[in-house]
């Protein structure tokens, strides 16, 4: 529903638009801390917690999704063996040493997400693979992708300009990235399938697309299917597919779902797609009759042609912005 992870989480994890909030905040502010709120105490997790169930989250590398005040919070035991061995190499660069930690971070996740399965109890387990978003860390076998540059959360039109990398690059790191966390993130449900006691409910949902042909502050400069389309598969027990539709919008998923096999009774929302400016977040433009149509598919063929977007000095300061954000 959101174009950006803070507002596309706070949103699908409460079960709402963002209206209200941003109505109170205004446009002019970049104040991120409401959201975080609401993403580390929303209201799925409070629905749930009244039910019996426990609050699983991890360490994710990104400000917004780290819920430490889960009642169980997995992070990595100081520093992990793989970066102890890498690290303690004098010759490894800088942004090797870098890209190595956001490997742990991955590596971590992955290997802890299916020992929830044989946890005792009820569980909302959440999960934020921050994969194959950027920092872009590692190639399509899990190897490190071997670049003496590192540029942390910057994405789309903060990374894709004159300096760091082409559009091509961009695409190419993001495609390899994503064939990693597929192979990572589908061994991983097996897993958890096989070692559930019960069979579970499994949401794997992207929180936006990739950024490939994104302008942070620009609609004029943005292919709008390329950022609002995203997965969203489903594991409903019990025949709970039924109740899904090809379209269905994350604002949706909890309230489909609590309907269902908590009898909920949550009316469904209209399905609306909003994006938002980077430097002024609660700027909400509502683009969902814009996506993929003629001026978006026109848009995509400027875009296309281009390696990387033109310097924009108005950028410059925000750049460092977003990044700081993220972290």
């Amino acid at each position: 529903n959101y174009s950006h992870t803070v507002l596309s989480l706070s949103s699908s994890l409460n079960m709402q638009y963002l209206d209200e909030l941003a109505g109170r905040l205004g446009g002019e502010t970049n104040n991120q801390e409401p959201l975080r709120e609401m993403i580390s105490n929303s209201s799925a997790r409070r629905f749930l917690a009244e039910r019996g169930y426990r609050f699983v989250s991890f360490q994710t590398g990104f400000n917004a999704t780290e819920a430490q005040n889960a009642d169980i919070y997995l992070a990595p035991d100081g520093t992990s063996e793989f970066e102890r061995g890498l690290l303690g190499t004098t010759a490894v660069s800088l942004p090797r040493r870098q890209r190595a930690k956001d490997q742990a971070k991955l590596a971590h996740i992955f290997a802890r997400l299916p020992e929830t399965a044989r946890m005792r109890g009820p569980l909302f387990v959440f999960a934020h693979i921050v994969a194959p978003h950027p920092p872009f860390v590692v190639n399509a076998d899990g190897e490190d992708i071997g670049d003496e540059s590192y540029f942390d959360l910057l994405s789309a039109d903060h990374l894709i300009t004159e300096g760091k990398l082409t559009r091509r690059q961009y695409i190419d790191r993001y495609l390899g990235q994503m064939a990693y966390a597929e192979k990572k993130i589908t061994a991983c449900l097996d897993e958890i399938l096989n070692e559930s006691r019960l069979d579970p409910i499994i949401i794997l949902q992207a929180d936006h697309g990739p950024g490939c042909y994104l302008h942070h502050n620009s609609l004029e400069r943005s292919y709008l299917q390329d950022r609002m389309c995203i997965l969203s598969a489903y594991h409903l027990p019990g025949g709970g597919n039924s109740i899904l539709h090809d379209s269905i919008h994350p604002v949706n998923t909890f309230r489909v779902v609590f309907n269902r096999y908590f009898d909920a009774g949550m009316p469904l929302l209209e399905e609306r797609n909003y994006l938002a400016e980077s430097n002024h977040i609660y700027r909400l433009t509502d683009v969902t009759d814009m996506i993929g149509d003629e001026a978006d598919r026109g848009r995509f063929e400027v875009l296309r042609q281009m390696d990387y977007y033109p310097p924009d000095p108005a950028e410059d300061a925000a750049t460092a912005q977003v990044q700081s954000d993220g972290r």
